[in-house]
């Protein structure tokens, strides 16, 4: 279950969350609890979209309103496995985690021009390895980029992308730093 907690620690579950998005004044949310961790959301950052569930996904937006367009969003997706790849090792589950951020990338592309990716780099996110990717590209003219991180568990992968102008705002860059400070859930968080 994923949660929203307020700058109090309260938790915010399902239609308080709803609210938050119709009441951004209200949202001075800083933990966002999806599967097994936890991310702290800068303070700008307020949550916009939860898309409807779906059966496996899970898709949740947090964006600055006041900024210029293209505003700064932070974007996390988690993708529940229809079967879990149990006995998967490091590796191999590093290996899951490049391919879907290379599809992610390449999705991306499309609806860029003068599109540039670095390669992806393995990193540690939570304690287990991860995929890291920076892009750029131009929408309607503006220079945009992106930074993407996948990581692959055994039930689970997440995808966790700051996209915004290029370069990136102080608040972009703060969310980046978030993102690489990922934790595992406390138990008492449940």
């Amino acid at each position: 279950m994923e949660h929203i907690k307020n700058g109090r620690g309260r938790c915010l579950g399902g239609l308080c969350a709803l609210f938050l998005v119709l009441s951004p004044s209200l949202a001075n949310c800083a933990e966002f609890n999806i599967g097994d961790y936890t991310l702290d959301i800068p303070h700008a950052f307020q949550p916009h979209v939860a898309t409807k569930p779906t059966a496996r996904t899970r898709t949740y937006v947090f964006s600055i309103e006041v900024a210029a367009v293209p505003k700064p969003t932070i974007t996390v997706v988690r993708q529940m496995a229809e079967r879990p790849a149990l006995g998967m090792d490091s590796a191999e589950l590093l290996e899951v985690a490049d391919t879907y951020a290379r599809e992610w990338v390449a999705a991306a592309r499309k609806r860029r021009t003068e599109f540039k990716s670095s390669e992806a780099t393995k990193i540690v996110l939570a304690g287990r390895p991860a995929i890291d990717i920076v892009w750029t590209g131009k929408m309607s003219g503006v220079s945009t980029q992106g930074r993407l991180f996948v990581l692959a568990t055994q039930t689970d992968l997440y995808y966790f992308q700051v996209m915004g102008v290029d370069p990136p705002t102080p608040d972009m860059l703060a969310a980046i730093s978030a993102i690489k400070k990922l934790q595992v859930k406390n138990s008492d968080d449940e």
